[in-house]
């Protein structure tokens, strides 16, 4: 998928799941197949079936719900999610958009992690800020992740300054 497609995608994504933490909502299971798009290729995030309650400040377990792949290690485990559960699993999707295939799943990366960093995987056809965002969101220890959108935002920033970057208020308008 050409950057421009991919910067399309990930600004309206990005200020749905800010308005679902906001709400102390996680999604949980953010995969290509739960991104629907219209015809002017606009994304909506669909299937909240195993988006829960967030547990701020509680290390009570959450059902495991997730797609392999796209699922943040501390989704297999009692670990706490948040925020950062939802980033791994659009960095996963994002990651998925630029290689053509989603990451190994966080398990596999635990014991073995053979991830093509999308640094290397997209060097040269995708701005350096894109795919260090996405490097960022894979990061397989939770709290090494970026903790919310806003944060994960900021490492996204430099695409800006790329050729026909659609900024996030320009695509509310399309």
């Amino acid at each position: 998928m050409p950057q421009p497609a991919v910067e399309q995608l990930v600004y309206p994504l990005l200020d749905g799941l800010e308005r679902v933490h906001a709400a102390g909502f996680l999604h949980r299971d953010i995969k290509p197949a739960n991104i629907l798009l219209d015809g002017h290729g606009r994304p909506t995030l669909i299937d909240f079936g195993a988006s829960r309650v967030a547990l701020q400040g509680r290390t009570q377990a959450l059902t495991a719900v997730y797609t392999p792949g796209y699922a943040a290690f501390e989704q297999s485990t009692s670990a706490r999610q948040g925020p950062w559960t939802d980033i791994y699993a659009l960095a996963a999707t994002l990651y998925h958009c630029i290689t053509g295939a989603p990451p190994p799943s966080a398990i596999d990366r635990m014991i073995d992690d053979r991830l093509v960093p999308a640094a290397d995987a997209g060097k040269g056809r995708y701005a350096p800020s894109l795919l260090a965002a996405i490097d960022a969101g894979l990061t397989l220890k939770p709290t090494e992740r970026p903790q919310a959108i806003a944060q994960w935002r900021q490492v996204l920033s430099g695409i800006a300054h790329s050729a026909g970057h659609v900024s996030p208020d320009d695509t509310r308008r399309m």
